[in-house]
């Protein structure tokens, strides 16, 4: 496989346990993530605050510049950067860091928010007069003009609930003794605690292809993690070099279903035990909310973070094996961005948990990292009439497929195969499109 000049950066996370050698370690762990925790919901309060004035003076991006907000933010007359560093008593690298972790936060909002519209007026012609929708169910009715939002549609503040810490590299959290103890930046000065390294963790401290970045402080119950960010530049393949393609299609039913067009054969990843899982959980969240007692809460939170790993585990077993037997391969999916935002609540009372709650994005992501170092490429394609449109004859007809017996049947080349088969087969063709140079390959309907 031959690659371009064009790069791209490859990102993961390195999750390592932490030893706390004393209960003094222990405690100043607390004291400085909740620390952390008041000082974002400062910066957070105050870029709020700012976001009108910013808005009517075209001033957004200076308002979402952490190293701007540093040197000019002030509540009452005082620096906000003095109040972290004077009244919190925050270490300067890890005051800079608030601002970067609230900044960031912001601007990720912004993004999802400018992916929604939301009407604000009606359409008006040269003379000013209403326009009218002329067919549809809204046929008569006034055409309603529509914005993209964006943050002066935020009604409170980013909120801040739980202790969390953010680290820069080097200076705020380091390694020593070959890496086994850790040496991180504390509202109580410096603390060294002991880490427990696999083989392969030590692998990649020790790569200098990967460029370590910042970390994380994570309690989960009474263990203590630290959760290390690297990146590494890699040249981007052409996808047009790639012989072998898959396609995948994604659901509640069949978690993965794959079609090799080379091979013809099509795998399916039964999504049952997932279902079953996930709603048992459903029953235990029920019952505990239903109690609410103070042990139902703590225990409810219990629930929350098992059913979470689980999940990520789910999609890293998942993963793991669809790249590991696919090397050298170009994965077409469905872009799925805000997939549930847009559907969750047109579905069946007892399928919105699981389909609200379907963890495909982050299978995505995984599937994509992976991916890199097995020499594959993972894009994503329009899911647009994939499960509507025969990939024998390209006839679009929603008619065609039952979804009750999971079957396709085209009724105008009469050909026949499993619903969620076609959808995968019609990834593919998507992908080979783009191989093809088409930069947005996607399926039209016929009038």
């Amino acid at each position: 496989m031959t690659e371009n000049n064009s790069q791209e950066t490859l990102a993961l996370t390195l999750k390592l346990k932490i030893l706390p050698e004393s209960q003094n370690q222990v405690t100043a762990f607390k004291q400085t993530m909740t620390t952390y925790k008041d000082a974002c919901n400062i910066v957070s309060q105050y870029i709020f605050d700012n976001i009108p004035k910013a808005a009517e003076t075209k001033s957004m991006s200076s308002l979402l510049s952490a190293m701007t907000l540093q040197k000019v933010a002030t509540i009452n007359n005082e620096r906000i950067y003095t109040i972290l560093r004077t009244n919190l008593e925050l270490p300067s690298q890890i005051a800079n860091e608030v601002f970067k972790t609230v900044v960031s936060n912001y601007k990720t909002v912004q993004t999802m928010l400018k992916k929604q519209t939301v009407a604000n007026d009606y359409q008006y012609d040269s003379d000013g007069n209403i326009l009218l929708y002329k067919n549809g169910r809204h046929k008569g009715e006034p055409k309603l003009a529509y914005v993209y939002k964006d943050l002066t549609f935020l009604k409170k503040p980013l909120c801040y609930k739980k202790p969390q810490l953010a680290l820069p590299v080097n200076r705020s959290y380091s390694f020593i003794n070959d890496f086994s103890k850790a040496s991180i930046s504390t509202i109580n000065g410096r603390i060294k605690l002991s880490v427990k390294l696999t083989a392969k963790q030590k692998e990649l401290l020790t790569n200098p292809d990967w460029k370590r970045g910042r970390a994380r402080i994570v309690q989960t119950g009474n263990k203590w993690f630290l959760h290390v960010s690297f990146t590494k530049n890699v040249s981007k393949p052409d996808i047009v070099t790639f012989d072998n393609i898959i396609g995948i299609d994604a659901g509640l039913r069949q978690i993965m279903t794959i079609y090799n067009p080379k091979t013809g054969q099509t795998f399916f990843k039964n999504g049952q035990f997932v279902k079953k899982k996930r709603q048992n959980y459903a029953k235990k969240r029920q019952s505990l909310q239903i109690k609410g007692t103070k042990s139902a809460k703590r225990r409810l939170k219990e629930l929350s973070g098992r059913e979470n790993r689980w999940m990520t585990d789910v999609n890293h077993c998942l993963s793991k094996t669809l790249v590991s037997e696919n090397p050298d391969t170009l994965i077409v999916v469905e872009d799925l961005t805000n997939v549930t935002f847009d559907t969750v609540r047109n579905r069946k009372k007892e399928n919105r948990y699981e389909h609200h709650f379907w963890a495909f994005y982050q299978l995505q992501q995984d599937i994509a990292y992976k991916a890199r170092e097995h020499g594959s490429l993972l894009i994503k394609v329009n899911p647009a009439y994939t499960s509507q449109r025969c990939p024998k004859c390209g006839t679009i007809c929603k008619e065609n497929r039952d979804k009750n017996n999971h079957i396709y049947h085209c009724n105008h080349c009469h050909y026949q195969s499993n619903d969620d088969r076609v959808a995968a087969m019609n990834i593919v063709q998507l992908g080979q499109m783009k191989q093809k140079g088409i930069k947005k390959p996607s399926f039209k309907t016929y009038d």
